[in-house]
């Protein structure tokens, strides 16, 4: 099961599981259920394989040294049985974007949780995935490899090696001539908020209640309404919401009318004087989760669930970021690789070495989109209410007036990412968006068994084989998350003439330049200014920056990681300067009319 990596690192990726499992109480007194237990517990510790651990009444903050984590007052509580360390069988983990809920599924063998479905009520579900070398292997692929790891590193590091966190929402206890085996269906933390519906007629508040959890400075400030939103849910009550790359007291208060279907300034300064919260209800049918982005997205930010916790993020911070790599200087909870000094701000993986299979795909049947606004977040404003900007492509759209929301005219709502605060900027991005909308987004997806991504220098190199941190801080592959911006290199055969060729037309430009290559091309039967584009557009190659859309994780007992990728083209709103080498740059007058700009790769 042992992989090697692009950089010749040998490593051995490793999966456990982890069960906090409520029962039912099927007794008809306290004492009879107490006794009930302590049988069953006696019972569970002699059916269970010797590589699990037994506790009962035991947090994961207990169990495996990751102090500090928090989890919701429905979370793991002292009448719930834990079970440590499983070995599965298989594993899939899918990251689905921040709008719905990640899930995993998950396959052991029963002996190992040996629970018939009827005598559970509710189960909490922990996956772990990681990277070994060849001695730590040897110590012990069970427990003890993922005790060594949690005893050794800081707890931070710790709660990184937790891929998914989660409720059970199925499980099946299945026996016949194939052997006992549990299957197990389970959506993390967002799906609390998913399920739980706003009542008809409940209105966004305002303003933070100073009861709610965590409540402190200004309450209409957006983090602090969040906070008492989620402190309505009983299922979520308590949990701990983080801003992640801002200063909290900079965050904007909370302005209505940016909602979908929200108010008029006139009802929202109304609103305000009678009741602080807002005249408009909710949407029927809404989720808390459903306002929740409604909120972070119209204000310019982004919610993400993180394992047990609610975090609010700006576009740069999830779409521009440095990752969650570990045994490194960390500044937010997504710092990436960066080792003596050498950051990466991108994961880059390469076509040919450390990517399996690629496929690009785009769908050119008609879509149309009525207009694109790009909201941004401006924290040097006095006036907290001014906080936030906006920008509408067409400008035309955003003149209409659509009363209650109603009408033929609908705004996407996109977010530009942090420090974007200029209007031209911000009217740039919008115009951006809408045209690639207009077009069709470009969609890369890609599988690789490399759990790092690729590395470029002799630090990094050092870094990922473990001499100066655990090699687990090498896995960054493992902690990728939808929004991630993503490097997608197939080089272009005036780069690297080994590089893989995907035409005869790269091959030409590796043996003549582009202008032989143009020469060739009109000997085929190409016009001149069809031989031109075609050979500027291998020259630029494929677009290289994407944003991941979802993820998955597969892990197979028998043949270790596998990661699926699907990315949609970045829209970067700083432009490109062109290339050095660019031949159409150089020589201008060959450029045909209307080909890609130097910025358009």
């Amino acid at each position: 099961m042992a992989d090697v990596s692009a950089t010749g690192h040998t490593y051995y990726p490793w999966c456990r599981v982890d069960l906090h499992v409520r029962l039912e109480d099927l007794t008809s007194s306290v004492k009879e259920s107490a006794q009930l237990k302590s049988k069953l517990m006696l019972w569970i510790e002699s059916e269970v394989s010797k590589s699990v651990a037994v506790a009962t009444g035991e947090s994961p903050a207990t169990v495996s040294g990751q102090k500090g984590l928090t989890v919701s007052a429905s979370g793991v509580e002292s009448d719930m049985v834990r079970i440590s360390a499983i070995q599965p069988v298989e594993v899939t983990v899918e990251d689905n974007g921040f709008r719905t809920a990640n899930t995993a599924t998950v396959r052991i063998p029963w002996k190992d949780a040996p629970f018939m479905s009827v005598m559970i009520r509710s189960a909490l579900l922990d996956v772990y995935m990681g990277s070994a070398t060849a001695a730590q292997f040897g110590q012990g692929v069970l427990q003890d490899l993922l005790s060594s790891y949690i005893h050794r590193i800081s707890p931070r590091q710790a709660r990184q090696l937790v891929r998914f966190r989660g409720w059970v929402d199925s499980w099946v206890d299945s026996h016949g001539d194939s052997g006992d085996w549990l299957e197990l269906q389970a959506r993390d933390y967002t799906a609390l908020l998913l399920d739980s519906k706003v009542p008809a007629g409940t209105r966004v508040p305002l303003t933070g209640s100073p009861s709610a959890a965590g409540i402190s400075g200004n309450p209409a400030r957006l983090d602090n309404v969040i906070r008492t939103m989620i402190g309505v849910v009983p299922q979520v009550r308590g949990m701990l919401v983080q801003v992640v790359g801002h200063d909290p007291t900079t965050l904007p208060n909370v302005v209505l009318n940016r909602l979908r279907g929200g108010i008029t300034a006139k009802d929202l300064n109304k609103s305000k004087a009678k009741a602080g919260a807002s005249k408009k209800p909710a949407h029927e049918g809404a989720s808390y989760w459903d306002m929740i982005t409604d909120l972070c997205v119209s204000h310019g930010f982004i919610p993400r669930v993180n394992l047990d916790r609610l975090e609010i993020a700006s576009p740069r911070v999830l779409y521009e970021s440095k990752g969650r790599a570990m045994g490194i200087k960390e500044k937010n909870a997504y710092e990436v690789q960066e080792a003596s000094g050498t950051r990466r701000f991108a994961r880059r993986m390469i076509y040919g070495e450390n990517i399996e299979g690629i496929r690009y795909s785009r769908k050119l049947g008609r879509h149309t989109v009525s207009a694109v606004a790009a909201v941004s977040f401006d924290p040097t404003q006095k006036d907290a209410s001014k906080r936030v900007i906006q920008e509408v492509y067409p400008k035309q759209a955003g003149a209409k007036k659509t009363p209650g929301g109603s009408g033929s005219v609908t705004i996407k709502t996109i977010t530009a990412p942090s420090g974007v605060t200029d209007r031209k900027a911000l009217a740039a991005l919008a115009e951006a968006v809408y045209e690639m909308m207009a077009r069709n987004e470009l969609v890369a997806s890609f599988s690789t068994r490399d759990l790092s991504s690729h590395v470029t220098s002799r630090q990094d190199q050092v870094f990922l084989n473990g001499s100066k941190v655990d090699p687990v801080a090498g896995a960054d592959m493992l902690s990728l998350m939808s929004g991630d911006p993503i490097e997608i290199i197939i080089n272009p055969a005036d780069y690297n003439p080994e590089a893989r060729r995907f035409s005869d037309l790269q091959e030409w430009f590796v043996r003549g330049g582009p202008a032989k290559a143009i020469a060739r091309l009109k000997l085929m039967g190409f016009s001149e200014t069809a031989a031109k584009k075609m050979a500027q557009l291998v020259q630029r190659g494929l677009p290289k920056l994407f944003r991941v859309r979802n993820s998955r994780l597969h892990f197979l007992n028998t043949e270790g990681i596998q990661i699926e990728v699907e990315a949609t083209n970045y829209i970067d709103v700083r432009a490109n300067a062109a290339r050095k080498d660019d031949f159409f740059a150089a020589n201008p007058t060959t450029t045909p009319t209307g080909g890609v700009s130097p910025a358009g790769g």
